[in-house]
């Protein structure tokens, strides 16, 4: 084989290695509950390896029998404040006597904590 038909050879295999290793989540719609009749409730994320709720807007519509001390920004919009967020989520994974919400305990808020003011590394809330 030629040098140059080597060399392009190889350039054309480093791009496509190079193009696979910034490949793109394959997101998957899944059933949390295990229960058909209520559709799929997540959203899978295969590079991440987490499930997201498909509702992403759920505190305008769920509670989870939090008071009405607790400011969730008003059911129209399902806004809170970071505290709120972390408060919210534990109330998800005390439902259904400590099973979850879905069946599922584990519920969390990712953390952004700033490196240099840039930059952030993320991680599990505290």
């Amino acid at each position: 084989m030629p040098l140059r038909s080597l060399l392009r050879a190889a350039f054309a295999g480093a791009c496509l290695s190079l193009y696979s290793t910034f490949a793109l989540a394959a997101l998957t719609v899944v059933d949390i509950d295990g229960i058909a009749a209520n559709g799929h409730e997540g959203v899978y994320d295969d590079v991440l390896d987490i499930t997201w709720l498909r509702d992403a807007n759920i505190a305008a519509s769920n509670q989870f029998g939090l008071s009405s001390g607790i400011s969730l920004g008003g059911p129209s919009i399902g806004s809170m404040n970071w505290h709120t967020a972390g408060t919210f989520v534990d109330a998800m994974n005390a439902l259904n006597g400590g099973a979850g919400y879905l069946g599922v305990n584990s519920w969390r808020v990712p953390t952004a904590t700033p490196v240099n003011g840039t930059n952030f590394v993320y991680g599990n809330y505290a």
